[in-house]
Parts: C-alpha cells; structure tokens; sequence
C-alpha cells in the first residue's frame, strides 16, 4: 500500500482502533484508563492505559473473545458467548422472523411486545457480557467501558448490561466492597468508531 500509494500505513486490530476513536472523539475522552467492548459476532476489546492503547508483547491485549468460562460444560469461548449475532438470531427465531439477522425488527418487538422469553434472552446475554467487563476491570482498574458494535446503538442493551454488572456485585460483595464500578456507556461514534480511532492512529 505504501509502494502503491506513496503515503504512510497503519494496520491494527478494530477493536483497538474503537477504542481510540473514542478516546480522541468518544465517549472516553480525557479518560486515559479506559476500555471498548465491540459487540458483533464476535468480540473486539481495546484497552487504554495511561493514556496509550495497550497492544501487547504479542499484539494480542484486548482479545477478550478468546476467555473462557470453565463454568461451561461445552468448550465455548466468550466470542460465542456474547456473539450479537447470536443473540439477535435466537430473538428472530422467537419472534418466527423471515430473516434471523433482522436485528432492528427483533428489538422492536422486544421493546413492544414484552415477552417473558425474549427479555430473558437478553438479560441472560448481557449478564455474560457484564461479567466479561466486570473480569477485565477487576485486572485492569479503568474507569470507563464503552459498548460499540451495531447492537450498542439498542438503549435497552447497555441499560441491560449495567443491570447486570450490578447483580454480580449483589452475588460478589467483596467484590463490590474492592473493585471500584466503572462507567458503562454507548460508544458515542457508533460504527464510526474504528475509523476514526485508524485515522487517529495514524495522525499520532
């Protein structure tokens, strides 16, 4: 690219790159302890310490798809586990839709209709997700998450996952008497996250 174009090039991971766009622009702005979980089939995760994004001695900080739950009896990964295509495709299944990644129609009719099934199939997603952050926070100690990914942008979500975060303190209460609560937020950028933070990463 650099031959081709005569310009200087970049390359890094998207999740670290949200991270840095909300960090410049975002939601973590002036947070120099701070972290982004990007929710997708997958799960990105960027860390900011002291001000810098953490890559790693191996390029690997952040790939927080790869923990595990020896809680499992299957071998799944948290990238499975808090997938939110998975979830949006078990909602649409629920609610009998044509298409399973019809995500924005799964929400309405979980915000509309109220059902007792859906709603715990968020709930029991977003306790998985709380518990991944609350892992990370008890290691890294920042003081803002923000949540990026498509399925960020659903109010009920982030909500949900704050709920959650604060029911494991309610099981765990050393740990809530020990670990400072981070604040828990909506990327500000949405899926202009990443590219922001790659243009970022490249100016600096």
């Amino acid at each position: 690219m650099k031959q081709k174009f005569g310009l200087p090039v970049t390359l890094e991971n998207d999740g670290k790159c949200t991270a840095l766009g909300e960090y410049w622009q975002g939601n973590l702005r002036d947070k120099p302890n701070s972290g982004a979980i990007v929710l997708g089939t997958a799960v990105g995760g960027g860390l900011i310490l002291d001000g810098k994004i953490r890559a790693g001695a191996h390029l690997q900080s952040g790939e927080v798809s790869f923990m595990i739950d020896p809680a499992q009896t299957q071998r799944i990964v948290m990238g499975d586990q808090c997938s939110a295509v998975k979830l949006i495709n078990q909602l649409a299944k629920h609610f009998d839709l044509m298409d399973i990644n019809d995500g924005k129609t799964a929400f309405k009719y979980l915000e509309e209709r109220h059902d007792l099934i859906a709603n715990q199939l968020l709930v029991a997603y977003c306790r998985r997700v709380a518990s991944m952050i609350l892992n990370i926070q008890a290691i890294t100690d920042l003081t803002n998450f923000v949540i990026g990914g498509g399925i960020s942008q659903q109010p009920s979500v982030v909500a949900t996952i704050n709920q959650e975060y604060d029911y494991w303190l309610e099981q765990y209460p050393s740990v809530r008497d020990t670990v400072v609560r981070p604040e828990i937020l909506a990327a500000k950028l949405g899926n202009s996250a990443n590219l922001l933070g790659a243009l970022y990463l490249l100016l600096n």
